[in-house]
């Protein structure tokens, strides 16, 4: 993600009480994230719902291409 987009979804996150952002001591363009309480609340929520979407996918396209799949993101990953 590109810095833009990654501010705008951290604020996104900030607005509900998920994470709290904090500037650094040593250096104020430097900003600390961390999950809050509520935030780990919503993480355990959505584990589960996760997990499931990404079963749904490797029983409807095989586990051989959901293999294939995920080995090419990690290589387009590496080359970005």
């Amino acid at each position: 993600m590109d810095q833009t987009t990654v501010t705008r979804n951290i604020e996104i996150l900030k607005k509900k009480g998920y994470v709290d952002v904090r500037q650094g001591e040593d250096d104020s363009r430097k900003r600390y994230i961390s999950i809050t309480e509520s935030g780990f609340v919503k993480l355990r929520e959505a584990i589960p719902l996760w997990n499931n979407a990404q079963l749904v996918i490797e029983q409807g396209v095989g586990e051989e291409k959901f293999r294939e799949f995920l080995d090419t993101l990690s290589y387009i990953q590496k080359l970005i």
